[in-house]
């Protein structure tokens, strides 16, 4: 019996042991499953930290993506030009102190009594008055758009170009999820945004709102390259009625020149989506209590709170926003700022007890907090839970230990730790859940690109395993066409093989690649995408697959197109004359040249349009080669313009000669024709009208037969204007006084050595009676219409002269002359008159350009039939060839005295006229040799054997009053 009771005493006291043991187990396994449970919460905090970091920084380069690409778009750069340039040149309808008066109602009545008062950092309201600009042009904008009173009976070019592009930025607003898009020139002043608050037209300089988030975001972003994005953070924003709002700025360049900005506004609505999970927070794994949110470095959220509804602040309420406006000053805040990453239990911005798990993010470039939190007392009840199902456990297997000890002792010892296990397991199975829905997470936004975005996945050789339905739509073919193919079946012939050679590079590399690639559908359209293409990596960092994601922006395109038809010549692809006049608004300090072919329309009548058209597309190529640093323009059929704004006078100058140098050495192969091209180059810098300037250098050089002239300041328009004026009422005097009178020149016979003819030649006799040549008043006739009277009295004079003489004689006549009916009718009209017409020499001057060969083949025709002659006058210059000669069928050829002058010393001369003469007797024509001024040049025209000289040698040009005498030679 004692040995029973020792025995049972043992038992006992081994029990009392045992669970004294078993307790002190428990306890500590509860202490551990405590740091267990707060360690795993913590690592999903971090875990879910990582994948918010991951898609924000998506939205971040999508956004920044977006916003490179629209301000490298030329219809992006054309429309700031183009709106930039009309904006300062706005005038309505409407009185500017009646839009002054409606302006400033609308900004007492309708403007600041919406504006939320109390918002921490927000401008001081200002009187209605402070907010109206100070610029007509400003307010006429804000007229027309901001209280909707556009003049539709008569738009002004900016309506017209605001038109013309404003559906474009739309679609880009909508297509990005912007809220709005600026254009602001490099004056600071807002010439375009898509939703026309109060912003729209001021300047962000001096305006309302210089210092506004737009306004740092611009002046950052002109001081950025081009690509560099500059970052306004989310503040109160006073045309927005002071909700916060947060801007991005990209600067806009043109052939290195700085043109201003563009920049959006940022919603807040995609940052809140990302941190919510789109309303998912117990999906995610943040339960009943946890939330996750960005700090700026003003210590204010950057998305709203998962407690707006429950914060204590009448602001919060009111604008149903933290953004910019709660503040959170908590030691993850201070940490993260400082550049520290970990995790805490702290008291969050509530005071309520967080497990806090945060690091230091970039956000747009701001230096900001990125936070994921959860309640201790959600997490602690978990635990507690757990503790509680422990303690029953325990006491349960006391009870059955005391009841049945002996029966049941090996079950003493198994079961708690049964029981252990099934937590354990539970455990197991809710993060195996958390893990579930983190899929299904993923496959909700998968769901959301292909609803928002063109979609498609390959193979690592390429070949395509998924299309979303947006793909079958826009390119036309069917799932089961697309299937196992490659993406070549959509390949555009166009696009450059280098495009897919970098595309494969980079994604081979396990790079993203963005970029556009112009497609082509089943049916033969085309169509643009702006892609990027991830490439999708396995566990063991292989390339499994990748994925593109598109958005269709070809509607931008053919907008785009439009804009550059508009500033873009079709034939060159050069910016044409708008755009010169454009870019001339916008440079500071321009230098000009125009450039003119000379008399290209006769190189373009007699090989006609399409060899005309091949010339200027190779002149248009060789000014781009010979001027490739420099803006080059084509403004009319044969003028062409170079705009500098970085070169000296002096060095454009040099340029400009230096390349018609080239032209006298270089012929243009076009087809089976060579071509000499001469041409004339007037330039002017930064004295008055640029472009007017340049024009009249222009003219006074082909005037005064110069191949350059640079208008400078001792070129003065108003007194080249003012003594053309005077050259005008000069020679309407002398017509008006009968002081145009005929001088004539004797034409020598080689073979007889008598005058055989003369040439009737033009003087204006002025007051003083001194003779005075055509070469100084015959282009101002022209400009101010009093050309055909000079003709008209240069055909009656010597018709009247020449009536009772024997001599033939000739008359210069241009193709003005020849077009013109009046002139025809009177020349027409002397010939049915008169007996004479078979001693009649018409000289076609040809250095004047023939417009159209039609007309001058019937007008000699016509003059042929009545027994007249024909002489081409000035022949071995510009155009001039063989071809010319046989077409024309003169009777005379009239060799320029250019060649004849230096014929005596210049072998190539010597040649020319040789051709010249021979060719001439081929078809039956006789030579003159013009500008005979000495002996030397007399022998050697004669050893060539020319038929007829002319110059001064033989005899200067007399009044036809006087008496004429043969010259003997």
């Amino acid at each position: 019996m004692l040995i029973n009771m020792k025995i049972k005493i043992g038992l006992i006291t081994a029990l009392t042991l045992l669970f004294g043991l078993m307790a002190i187990g428990i306890i500590s396994l509860t202490s551990y499953q405590k740091e267990l449970l707060l360690s795993s919460r913590f690592e999903q905090l971090t875990s879910i930290r990582e994948s918010l970091k991951r898609h924000t920084n998506s939205y971040q380069d999508n956004t920044t993506e977006n916003l490179s690409l629209i301000s490298q778009l030329p219809s992006t750069i054309t429309a700031l030009q183009q709106l930039s340039s009309s904006f300062y040149q706005q005038k309505y309808k409407q009185d500017i102190t009646v839009i002054d008066a409606e302006l400033l109602q609308f900004y007492e009545n309708n403007y600041l009594n919406k504006i939320h008062h109390g918002i921490p950092n927000a401008e001081k309201l200002r009187s209605p008055r402070a907010y109206i600009p100070l610029s007509d042009a400003a307010k006429i904008a804000q007229y027309q758009y901001i209280l909707n009173k556009e003049n539709r009976e008569a738009p002004s070019p900016y309506q017209t170009i605001h038109t013309s592009t404003h559906k474009q930025f739309e679609q880009f607003l909508k297509a990005h999820g912007f809220y709005d898009i600026f254009l602001i020139d490099v004056k600071g002043n807002i010439v375009y945004s898509v939703m026309k608050e109060p912003d729209f037209a001021t300047n962000l300089y001096t305006g309302p709102y210089q210092n506004s988030g737009l306004a740092n975001a611009f002046t950052k972003s002109i001081k950025r390259l081009p690509g560099e994005i500059s970052f306004s953070s989310f503040l109160p924003y006073e045309p927005s009625f002071n909700v916060p709002a947060a801007f991005l700025a990209m600067p806009i360049h043109s052939n290195g020149e700085l043109l201003g900005s563009v920049a959006i506004q940022i919603p807040v609505e995609p940052i809140n989506k990302i941190m919510t999970f789109d309303g998912q927070l117990v999906r995610a794994g943040l339960g009943n209590s946890g939330e996750a949110y960005i700090v700026g470095s003003d210590h204010t959220m950057r998305n709203n709170s998962r407690f707006i509804n429950d914060i204590d602040s009448p602001l919060i309420k009111e604008l149903k926003t933290t953004v910019g406006i709660q503040h959170v000053e908590t030691g993850s805040v201070e940490a993260g700022l400082e550049g520290k990453d970990g995790n805490h239990i702290i008291n969050d911005y509530r005071g309520v007890p967080v497990l806090s798990s945060y690091e230091p993010y970039q956000l747009f470039g701001e230096q900001t907090v990125l936070i994921a939190e959860l309640d201790k007392h959600e997490v602690l009840e978990d635990i507690n839970h757990t503790v509680e199902m422990l303690i029953y456990t325990i006491s349960s297997v006391l009870l059955t230990l005391l009841i049945a000890f002996t029966l049941f002792f090996k079950q003493l010892i198994i079961q708690p730790f049964r029981k252990l296990n099934i937590l354990l397991e539970k455990e197991l199975r809710k993060q195996t859940h958390q893990a579930v829905v983190s899929k299904s997470l993923l496959n909700e936004y998968k769901k959301a690109v292909d609803e928002s975005a063109i979609v498609s996945k390959t193979d690592p050789r390429g070949r395509i395993t998924y299309v979303n339905d947006a793909f079958c739509e826009i390119s036309g073919y069917s799932a089961q066409e697309l299937l196992s193919s490659s993406h070549s079946i959509i390949r555009h012939p166009e696009t450059p093989p280098s495009l897919f050679k970098d595309l494969w590079k980079t994604i081979h590399s396990k790079k993203t690649w963005k970029g556009i690639i112009q497609n082509r559908a089943k049916n033969g359209d085309d169509y643009y995408v702006s892609s990027t293409i991830v490439p999708i990596l396995d566990i063991d960092d292989n390339i499994q697959e990748f994925m593109a994601i598109r958005t269709d922006i070809t509607e931008i395109f053919r907008q785009q197109q439009i804009i550059l038809n508009h500033t873009t010549d079709n034939l060159t692809g050069l910016p044409n004359r708008q755009k010169l006049l454009d870019d001339l608004t916008e440079m500071d300090k321009p230098i000009l040249a125009l450039i003119n072919i000379d008399r290209f329309s006769e190189a373009n009548n007699f090989y006609g349009n399409d060899i005309g058209d091949l010339l200027l597309i190779k002149f248009s190529e060789r000014l781009k080669e010979s001027f490739s640093d420099i803006l080059v323009y084509r403004l009319t059929g044969d003028e062409f313009a170079i705009l500098t704004s970085t070169l000296s006078e002096n060095e454009l100058e040099t340029l400009c000669a230096d390349y018609i140098s080239s032209l006298e050495n270089n012929v243009f192969h076009i087809n089976e024709y060579e071509i000499n091209v001469s041409a004339t180059v007037g330039l002017a810098s930064m004295i008055g009208n640029v472009y007017v300037n340049a024009g009249m250098a222009l003219r006074v050089a082909k005037e005064s037969r110069q191949a350059l002239l640079f208008y400078t300041s001792k070129f003065d328009l108003q007194k080249r204007s003012k003594e053309n004026m005077e050259w005008t009422k000069k020679i309407k005097r002398a017509i008006e006084d009968d002081r145009i009178v005929v001088f004539i020149q004797p034409i020598i016979d080689r073979r007889t050595g008598q005058i055989n003819k003369y040439e009737c030649l033009m003087r204006l006799i002025d007051v003083d009676g001194k003779e005075i040549s055509p070469f100084f008043f015959l282009e101002i006739a022209k400009y101010a219409r009093l050309y055909p009277q000079l003709t008209e009295i240069m055909i009656n004079k010597s018709f009247s002269y020449f009536s009772d003489r024997t001599e033939s004689f000739s008359i210069n006549l241009t193709i003005e002359d020849i077009l013109n009916p009046k002139t025809r009718s009177i020349l027409t009209h002397k010939l049915q008159t008169s007996s004479i017409a078979h001693r009649l020499v018409l000289e076609i001057v040809e250095s004047e350009g023939i417009e159209n060969y039609n007309d001058v083949f019937e007008f000699i025709e016509e003059m042929k039939e009545f027994g007249c002659r024909i002489a081409i006058d000035d022949f071995g210059t510009g155009y001039s060839n063989f071809e010319y000669l046989m077409k024309l069928a003169p009777d005379f050829v009239k060799i320029d005295g250019s060649i004849i002058k230096n014929i005596a010393h210049d072998e190539s001369a010597q040649k020319v006229v040789s051709l010249i003469t021979e060719f001439s007797k081929n078809i039956g024509a006789q030579t003159i040799a013009e500008f005979v001024c000495d002996q030397s040049v007399y022998e050697q025209v004669d050893a060539i054997g020319v038929d007829y000289f002319q110059g001064y040698y033989l005899g200067k040009p007399s009044l036809a009053d006087k008496s004429i005498t043969s010259i003997e030679s």
